[in-house]
């Protein structure tokens, strides 16, 4: 999960590569369609992790430590 509203989007094209320039700039080569979601809970801070493997920073790529009631927003 992440924070980025337009990292997210991108994630939801299931890229190989994503290079992110600044919140507004992401490059990817993801051509799935998919749906973005937002979580429609509280989270704490037990909730989730820093991805292990992420090369953006900090705070910009999570992982989930259990299912999370989501909404689904629109189609990508």
């Amino acid at each position: 999960i992440t924070p980025c509203r337009v990292l997210a989007e991108v994630f939801g094209r299931k890229p190989t590569i994503v290079s992110l320039e600044d919140y507004s700039e992401v490059r990817h080569e993801g051509t799935s369609a998919n749906f973005l979601y937002i979580i429609d809970e509280h989270l704490s801070p037990a909730d989730v992790n820093p991805h292990s493997n992420s090369s953006m920073k900090r705070g910009l790529e999570w992982v989930t430590n259990r299912p999370l009631k989501v909404t689904r927003l629109v189609k990508l």
